[in-house]
């Protein structure tokens, strides 16, 4: 998760847009998957502070209450590597679709179609690739898990 400090001098812009605005920041904010708290520096509100632990609370509860451990960074590396093989895959395609836009719209609305064609792509190619991966890995089912908790827990005393 990224934190934002001095929230408050987005001023009349939202958190959102100046993000989307930002190719390199929007980047980033996808290597965290998607998440990220804003302060505000000028409010001397606690909670703000609460919000964000409750955010860490979802995401830790999102890896069944552990802390993120080296395999979950080298399964998330293993992704991105997979993800951007299946970009490249698939880029000839893109770039027909991107043409079949050129040439049916202009300007902004050609822009704007294409910034979702890029966005559909990319997201395609990030659930393939956690899915090519998790299965790589034996797939990910409850079953696992539980089996895990119970057979891999020391027994206690």
């Amino acid at each position: 998760m990224a934190l934002f400090t001095h929230g408050d001098r987005l001023e009349d812009k939202n958190i959102h847009t100046f993000v989307r605005d930002s190719p390199k920041l929007l980047s980033f904010i996808k290597t965290c998957s998607g998440r990220f708290h804003v302060f505000n520096n000028k409010e001397r509100n606690p909670e703000q502070v609460v919000q964000l632990f409750e955010q860490i609370d979802k995401i830790v509860t999102g890896n069944y209450g552990q802390h993120y451990t080296s395999e979950m960074l080298e399964i998330e590396k293993a992704t991105e590597a997979e993800k951007y093989h299946i970009l490249k895959e698939n880029e000839e395609q893109r770039k027909n679709e991107t043409e079949a836009l050129r040439a049916k719209l202009e300007g902004e609305a050609f822009e704007k179609a294409k910034e979702k064609l890029d966005n559909e792509f990319e997201q395609q190619a990030q659930w393939q690739a956690e899915k090519n991966i998790r299965m790589r890995n034996g797939g990910f089912s409850f079953l696992n898990y539980v089996r895990t908790f119970f057979f891999q827990k020391k027994p206690e005393s």
